[in-house]
């Protein structure tokens, strides 16, 4: 059965946010903890408000090569001799890495060739040969392409 969660990143904070982590406490005058609101109670934007507050990442379902799991805007490299880094998006109907190494750094609608990690080879690759080493929004410096991987 697949499992169904998400994480966030916090735009204006700049932190990431579990699926059961407490985002907002609630203190009373005492400084006693009153009410605590999770990520999984909170709406995806305020009523009435076009600002989106967090970028949602779903699971994908899949645990890379360390058994760390594998999200939405998760960046993984596999392992030698070329050391290949994958952005993980989504697509019409599910997940998908970027094929070619130049494709890193631009958004999803971008990409034209792309691997679906619905693909029992992809899936077995991934948790075999890959392993997660940051994000999107934390690791922007991950997305650079390099030359000689090109």
């Amino acid at each position: 059965m697949i499992e169904i969660k998400f994480r966030a990143w916090d735009i204006s904070a700049k932190r990431m946010i579990g699926w059961h982590d407490a985002m907002f406490v609630n203190l009373n005058s005492d400084g006693i903890n009153t009410t605590t609101t999770m990520l999984c109670e909170y709406p995806l934007r305020h009523v009435n408000s076009e600002t989106n507050f967090f970028s949602y990442m779903q699971y994908t379902s899949l645990k890379d090569k360390n058994g760390v799991e594998i999200y939405v805007g998760d960046i993984l490299q596999e392992e030698a001799p070329r050391g290949n880094k994958y952005k993980v998006f989504n697509v019409r109907g599910g997940f998908a890495l970027n094929e070619h190494q130049e494709d890193l750094n631009k958004s999803p609608h971008q990409i034209m060739f792309y691997s679906p990690l619905s693909d029992m080879q992809n899936m077995a690759y991934i948790t075999q040969g890959c392993k997660v080493i940051g994000n999107v929004n934390q690791n922007e410096e991950l997305l650079k392409v390099n030359k000689e991987q090109s």
